[in-house]
């Protein structure tokens, strides 16, 4: 395109003296240009102020707006400041309402209500009379009344006695009340079980290579009537009774008293097996293995047939002996459980050795 002779600076001052009154013929005379080209310059003037003058319209309105935003975004800041200062955190109606009350003097309900996160249909029912923490405080009157008279009740057994009364409430309304005044019954925490590998019982080829311990409950009936506990240790090979013996309590320093005594005279095996009573994962009865070189082989807790052998060895003791006869003192249970025990390990045939006693299947092994 063509390049134009004139520039826009004479462009203008002929356009400015065809508005002092100069016709468009002589105009286009003097500077020897068409009237298609005047037109055309002034069409594009009157553009160019068209777009200056909506230009400057819209720049307005935006400025308005602008400054209508500021205004608001200001009076919101305002409204959150002073809301924070007087109500903190205003998280109940109550104290809600206390701020609404307060701000309302400068602004709105319905804008503090919207910069505050507030609900205006709750602030105007407690202004009409609606205040429900005068009933909270009545149920949580009642509550208190009914666990100090029953202390052993929890949240339902309370909720339906009240109920029962007379008193219909929401059970959720009742307990959050509830919560609220830390009227829970305290729960003792359940203790962590013991997590333990599963180990098959492999029945070990000779004599005294594995023992199987464990404790078994009684009483004597004597004017008190007191528990006893008896320990009863076995070889797990020829199912001989190694040591039994009752106490009124076996700690762990006697328990290991009484494996000392038996290692004396039956010698070392290569392990023992036992559960997780707290006999049996003591420190003291650790040291004792780690001392005598002797594994500790624990059960997995709640497993009881891990350790069958010493069980069976249990329900024999307790269906032929100790559920027979009334013991008087601690003397006699044990004096009965000697017996018994002596007639178990040479007499008493048992049925997985081929019927024979446990004496016998020993005297085998060792000709063998």
């Amino acid at each position: 395109m063509r390049k134009s002779k004139f520039t826009e600076k004479q462009k203008l001052s002929i356009l400015a003296e065809h508005d002092s009154g100069l016709s468009v013929a002589d105009l286009c005379r003097k500077h020897q240009i068409s009237p298609a080209t005047f037109y055309k310059w002034k069409r594009s003037k009157e553009q160019e102020v068209d777009d200056k003058e909506r230009l400057i319209k819209e720049l307005e309105a935006q400025n308005t707006r602008l400054k209508k935003m500021y205004a608001d975004l200001s009076m919101n800041y305002e409204i959150l400041e002073e809301g924070y200062v007087m109500g903190k955190k205003a998280l109940n109606p109550k104290r809600q309402e206390r701020v609404i009350d307060e701000l309302s003097k400068k602004y709105s309900v319905r804008r503090i209500c919207v910069v505050l996160g507030f609900r205006r249909q709750t602030y105007y029912k407690r202004k009409s009379g609606h205040r429900p923490e005068v009933v909270d405080d009545q149920i949580a009157k009642l509550l208190h009344e009914v666990t100090k008279e029953y202390l052993a009740w929890g949240f339902w057994k309370v909720f339906h006695y009240i109920r029962n009364q007379g008193v219909i409430f929401n059970h959720k309304k009742v307990y959050r009340i509830w919560k609220r005044e830390k009227l829970n019954l305290r729960q003792r925490p359940k203790r962590q079980r013991i997590r333990r590998k599963f180990e098959p019982i492999s029945l070990p080829k000779e004599v005294n290579k594995g023992w199987s311990m464990d404790f078994l409950s009684d009483w004597v009936m004597s004017s008190d009537k007191k528990s006893v506990r008896i320990i009863n240790i076995m070889d797990e090979t020829s199912r001989r009774a190694l040591w039994t013996e009752a106490h009124q309590s076996i700690s762990a320093k006697k328990l290991t008293d009484v494996l000392d005594k038996v290692l004396d005279y039956r010698g070392k095996p290569d392990y023992i097996r036992c559960d997780n009573g707290p006999e049996f994962i003591s420190k003291k009865l650790a040291a004792w293995a780690q001392k005598h070189d002797i594994e500790l082989k624990f059960i997995q807790p709640g497993k009881p047939t891990q350790n069958a052998f010493i069980e069976r060895l249990n329900k024999t003791l307790r269906t032929e002996c100790l559920n027979l006869s009334w013991f008087h003192s601690l003397e006699e249970l044990n004096e009965e459980i000697q017996n018994w025990f002596q007639h178990y390990n040479f007499n008493r045939p048992h049925q997985s050795l081929g019927n024979i006693s446990p004496y016998d299947f020993e005297r085998t092994m060792l000709d063998v």
